[in-house]
């Protein structure tokens, strides 16, 4: 690889970003392991975590710094800032962590005609809400996008299947599909989540993350055979749940957790709740990785991608079609037991031998390749 490697990752802001940060890290362990010539771009805060993790890697991450101005207008308005005030790449090879569609046309026109080769990573950018909710408009700013990049990595086969649909395969010589690496970062199995009795679900809530299946099954579970503990939820959610305030089976906590404190809540769960419906669909949540990551089935709606996790290994938790069958809290109530429990966490070991780090490294290796 004789171009210089730039890692653009300019939608990275505090430690509110969460799994974004841990993508900064996993491009710089990639990078340093084979001694390339590489900068990553990111914000203060992801450049702060980074050299605590890797001391040595200080000189390779540069801060993307904001135009005050553009910041006071808005999220949009503050990422066009950072790309204005960013280097302009030649002869590179820049892989964009993350984009925005307005504001990613921005570098492409600044860093245009300069012999860089783009490789653009598409996080949350293609779902089924996101296409049926401003069609024309995010087609034609895709287009736009697509063209300009030489090299488009997606996650899943429904985001290729969106694609094609939306784009015929008049782009499909770029596509390669990565194995995304979060799923791999530090694979263990939980020996807590065998005993526990705790159903776990992490916010924010939004319309393609709904909150009401979980009410529906605390309500179901007259029983209270599960503890059920709900992080990271703003005030007006947490409203939903005021009928279960006095419960002692029903912890909710609103606030920033920290990573030691997200990991410990992960690791203590039977069961991790993904309420995602069909307009989140096929995005890859972090939620979903950091359940394969450390051991922990879930409980979650009959959606892409990970139905396509299941046709691969096996069953990896309870699928339910929660919009359509009211009978989803019963059937799982009912059906729950150590045997079953055991054979989820048996396919989920499968699936991190598959997502060991030597494997994503070759894999990785293989989707660069010029």
């Amino acid at each position: 690889m004789e171009r210089k490697v730039v890692i653009f990752d300019y939608l990275v802001e505090g430690k509110e970003s969460g799994h974004l940060i841990l993508d900064d890290e996993y491009w710089l362990n990639y990078f340093s392991r084979f001694e390339y010539d590489f900068t990553l771009y990111t914000s203060s805060y992801s450049r702060d975590f980074q050299i605590k993790r890797n001391p040595n890697l200080g000189n390779r991450v540069k801060v993307l710094m904001g135009i005050s101005i553009f910041s006071s207008l808005g999220s949009r308005f503050h990422a066009i800032g950072k790309i204005i005030k960013s280097p302009r790449f030649y002869k590179s090879k820049v892989i964009i962590q993350g984009f925005d569609e307005v504001s990613i046309l921005v570098f492409f026109l600044l860093n245009a005609m300069r012999k860089n080769q783009f490789i653009l990573i598409l996080t949350n950018n293609i779902s089924s809400g996101r296409l049926s909710k401003s069609p024309s408009i995010l087609k034609a700013l895709l287009k736009i996008i697509f063209y300009a990049s030489d090299i488009i990595i997606f996650h899943s086969e429904k985001e290729k299947e969106l694609i094609e649909e939306k784009f015929g395969s008049r782009f499909n010589e770029k596509l390669r599909k990565k194995k995304y690496h979060l799923i791999g970062r530090n694979c263990k199995l939980s020996a807590q989540s065998k005993k526990s009795n705790i159903i776990s679900f992490f916010g924010p809530v939004k319309k393609d993350k709904p909150l009401e299946p979980l009410i529906d099954l605390i309500r179901s579970d007259s029983e209270r055979r599960f503890q059920y503990n709900i992080f990271n939820i703003d005030k007006e959610s947490a409203t939903l749940m005021s009928e279960f305030k006095y419960f002692d089976h029903v912890k909710i906590s609103s606030g920033f957790m920290d990573d030691h404190a997200y990991e410990e809540a992960v690791m203590r769960s039977r069961y991790i709740f993904l309420s995602h419906n069909t307009e989140f669909e096929p995005k890859l949540s972090g939620n979903l990785c950091d359940c394969f990551a450390n051991g922990i089935p879930f409980i979650s709606n009959s959606i892409y991608p990970a139905k396509e996790f299941v046709d691969a290994y096996g069953p990896l938790g309870f699928f339910f079609d929660i919009d359509r069958d009211e009978t989803w809290p019963l059937k799982f109530l009912t059906s729950d037991s150590d045997k079953i429990h055991n054979d989820y966490v048996g396919n989920i070991g499968r699936l991190q031998e598959d997502y060991s780090y030597s494997r994503l490294v070759e894999n990785t290796r293989v989707v660069l390749e010029e």
